[in-house]
């Protein structure tokens, strides 16, 4: 018997709550939670280099051994009669719904924030949660990202962890979360959510969350593994932390707070985040500065991230 499927994308910036907030929805009873499967941003996008074939095997692989996994333990897709012209995601979802007798399944890639013209097209049944952060909690979270592996992410691959720490660019990362939330359509679809109000009143944004779902609430979704900062150590609590937020007033460099303002402030203010104004003297070194260094770096971003950064500035255009 097929299952009516009801697919929950959950995206938003990167470091802004979207894994924490999936895994606590996939504790739901009939729910499924894919690991990063980077579907519209990275394979739609090959889909002239590859075949339907690959892009299924990608998918799959990614499905079986997670995001990372996937790279070291790829996995040949075993289903047939896929020569049609489906939307593999779509196939995706259908074969896994059916495999595992589950209705919900949650898509938790940050980056379909960008795609949620396209996902409605292709699922519009769909309901989608953007959540958004502290533009500055966001950079501060970038910064220490590459700190992942040795806070309880071991199974990061080392060459991440080096990227991670080359990559930090509050210049570019300011103007993707400014790109990200400036057009979120207005849709009955689509909700947004603030991590910062999640994390301060879990139960009532949860409940309106699964209102926003049709689905009952269900208070073990509040127990959920508190894992995955890039400031603090994974640990056995469990729960929303309260005191995960505003941390970068006592720990983002004031340039880097200066940038993040300037190119932030005004679409921050539509989501209640209140800016700080600079001098332009301040604005200059600040700048000025960060892009020097981002000079001094490029040959080891470009090695190490040339499709990811060649993706980022083709999204900025």
């Amino acid at each position: 018997m097929s299952v009516e499927i009801k697919p929950v994308f959950v995206c938003g910036n990167s470091r802004s709550g979207t894994t924490v907030l999936a895994k606590s929805l996939s504790m739901l009873d009939g729910t499924f939670m894919f690991d990063e499967l980077h579907y519209y941003d990275e394979l739609a996008s090959k889909k002239k280099r590859y075949d339907k074939r690959s892009i299924m095997d990608c998918l799959y692989s990614r499905y079986k051994s997670g995001y990372f996994g996937s790279r070291t333990q790829p996995v040949t897709c075993p289903w047939v009669g896929l020569n049609g012209g489906e939307n593999p995601l779509k196939v995706m979802f259908d074969q896994v719904s059916a495999e595992l007798n589950c209705p919900i399944l949650i898509e938790q890639t940050p980056a379909n924030v960008r795609f949620i013209p396209e996902i409605l097209a292709t699922f519009p049944d769909a309901r989608i949660i953007v959540l958004v952060r502290d533009y500055r909690d966001v950079l501060l979270s970038q910064k220490s990202k590459w700190k992942r592996k040795f806070r309880g992410g071991a199974k990061t691959p080392w060459l991440e962890t080096i990227r991670a720490f080359v990559n930090y660019n509050p210049i570019l990362i300011a103007l993707i979360w400014k790109k990200n939330y400036q057009k979120i359509p207005s849709s009955e679809s689509v909700l947004c959510l603030r991590y910062e109000d999640l994390i301060t009143d879990p139960k009532k944004q949860l409940s309106l969350v699964c209102t926003f779902l049709n689905e009952p609430f269900d208070p073990v979704i509040l127990d959920v593994a508190f894992v995955g900062s890039s400031l603090s150590n994974d640990s056995s609590s469990r729960g929303f932390s309260s005191t995960n937020t505003g941390n970068w007033k006592k720990s983002l460099p004031y340039l880097d707070c200066v940038i993040a303002d300037t190119l932030c402030g005004n679409i921050a203010a539509d989501f209640g985040y209140d800016r700080q104004n600079h001098s332009f003297f301040s604005c200059l070194v600040a700048f000025v500065s960060r892009a020097l260094g981002v000079l001094l770096r490029l040959p080891f971003l470009v090695f190490l991230n040339r499709h990811r950064l060649r993706a980022q500035l083709r999204y900025l255009r």
